[in-house]
């Protein structure tokens, strides 16, 4: 399908959304509720944190902020949202150039893949929509797996959960925690058996407690004791 219509607009598809609605007086919360979402969806999109919306939520929030409907799937695409059925056609056309039945542009697609994920520093900075795609997939089973592991009964879960979280967030303004971060998780970490794993934890231990001995200023230090096993 020919795209009829152009956007005209500098900004991030979560500043378009923010002004739109506000120009419309909608609120964030209630636009999310309005989608069957929680409190926060909206505000996630504007502000960048959710970076891979559905097409199918967005498009719902374009017709809410009162985009013209013929015009939304081109708008949408314009912000690098396509919908199934241009994507579709994308294939087909891309079969047809190539000369490839469906059998063979499958086999490519998973070549290509496979490449990106073996090398994605080769792609890292080239806007590469299947490294997206493939890093899009990876968040959610990271994200699927942190939801399972919040839920444990012990609530020691949660607590794991919301200290990455934590840290993560501390990460972006902390260089050194975010070179820690990366060379520890530049690691398989299950190659390790349970003797190497509680030595690297508690070599940890005994610096996050001389860390806190040196920076509690007030009341007690809260120590963590070596472990013999997991």
């Amino acid at each position: 399908m020919t795209r009829k219509y152009y956007l005209n607009f500098d900004g991030t598809l979560g500043e378009f959304i923010k002004q739109h609605r506000k120009a419309k007086k909608i609120n964030a919360r209630d636009l999310s509720f309005e989608l069957g979402k929680g409190a926060a969806y909206i505000y996630q999109i504007e502000s960048e944190r959710n970076k891979n919306p559905d097409y199918d939520n967005v498009y719902k929030i374009f017709k809410y902020i009162g985009i013209d409907e013929d015009k939304i799937e081109d708008y949408l695409e314009s912000f690098g949202l396509m919908s199934p059925e241009r994507e579709q056609e994308l294939i087909n056309k891309q079969m047809q150039q190539n000369e490839l039945t469906y059998d063979e542009y499958q086999q490519h697609e998973e070549n290509e893949k496979e490449i990106r994920n073996s090398h994605p520093e080769y792609f890292i900075n080239t806007d590469d929509e299947l490294l997206k795609e493939i890093i899009n997939d990876r968040l959610e089973i990271i994200n699927s797996i942190l939801k399972e592991v919040s839920l444990e009964k012990t609530g020691e879960g949660f607590k794991l959960v919301k200290n990455i979280e934590q840290t993560l967030t501390n990460m972006k303004s902390n260089k050194k925690l975010y070179m820690f971060m990366q060379r520890l998780f530049d690691n398989n970490l299950s190659l390790l058996n349970e003797d190497s794993l509680v030595k690297v934890l508690n070599e940890l231990y005994k610096e996050m407690n001389e860390a806190e001995k040196e920076n509690a200023a007030w009341g007690e230090p809260i120590i963590k004791q070596s472990i013999d096993k997991l």
